[in-house]
């Protein structure tokens, strides 16, 4: 058996697999979107994404109760609450309605973020955080999916005191 050049190991199917030499498809096709995403976060993406993040804090703000807790430093992530609403349930909830936000920070998953709590954030708040970020892909439509979604949960559910 031959060992495969780098350059073969992405474009054939060696030894005697009944693919032998054909394409690797898979790998090819992976590579192409590798390739497409890495483009999409070039260009106007960092203007782009503040755009959408300036209108995301805009639109969010109109929710009743809800606060802004950072606007943060990177284009791509803000962080939102409700406060007397538990950001496990928000999660559950906006999922359902296809909106994805996380819940509290990416290091603290299930429990409070400790950035979070060392802004002397009150309880009620500080349970119903959301994490939102943007990706290339975001558009305002998935914004106003958000606002709407976490509107009709205020009207629809009962918060903790």
């Amino acid at each position: 058996m031959e060992a495969a050049s780098s350059s073969s190991a992405l474009t054939s199917s060696g030894g005697s697999s009944p693919l032998a030499g054909l394409p690797r498809l898979p790998s090819g096709l992976g590579l192409a979107a590798l390739a497409a995403a890495c483009a999409a976060w070039e260009g106007d993406y960092p203007a782009r994404i503040q755009e959408l993040k300036e209108y995301a804090l805009g639109s969010l703000s109109a929710v009743p109760g809800l606060e802004i807790v950072s606007r943060g430093d990177a284009p791509h992530i803000c962080a939102v609450a409700l406060p007397g609403y538990p950001s496990e349930m928000l999660v559950r909830e906006l999922s359902d309605r296809g909106v994805y936000v996380s819940s509290g920070s990416a290091c603290h998953r299930g429990k409070p973020s400790h950035v979070f709590a060392a802004l002397g954030l009150p309880k009620r708040t500080l349970m119903g955080v959301l994490r939102v970020s943007f990706s290339p892909e975001s558009t305002r439509a998935d914004v106003d999916a958000l606002a709407g979604g976490l509107t009709e949960i205020t009207k629809t559910r009962i918060a903790a005191r």
